[in-house]
């Protein structure tokens, strides 16, 4: 494991996230910390995605992943699976793959 920030937390290692995802096998939804590398990545050297998670989408066609980590709420579509990063908190109609609420830490309106 590696350690997160300087508060002595740990953190999975890409062989780690890879190995875990063997073992598990296939899903058809993903709820995740992290996203799969390049989808939703910071500029930061710590908001960044795993490569072994890109993998697993690509190679499993996950349905849905949810994560968080980036602290956006953004959606991309990586091969058939749709990448969903959650800020805050948000409900999908799962049959139609369609945001129904969502409720963002940022938003400030009353």
């Amino acid at each position: 494991c590696d350690y997160y920030k300087d508060t002595q937390k740990y953190a999975f290692d890409d062989g780690q996230v890879g190995y875990w995802l063997k073992v598990m096998g296939s899903v058809d939804i993903l709820l995740a910390h992290n996203s799969p590398q390049g989808i939703h990545d910071r500029d930061d050297g710590i908001h960044n995605g795993y490569e072994s998670l890109l993998r697993y989408v690509q190679s499993h066609r996950t349905k849905f992943l949810f994560h968080g980590h980036q602290h956006i709420s953004q959606e991309t579509t990586v091969g058939s699976t749709k990448v969903i990063g959650v800020f805050g908190a948000a409900v999908y109609d799962l049959d139609t793959g369609v945001q129904v609420w969502a409720c963002n830490p940022h938003d400030t309106r009353a």
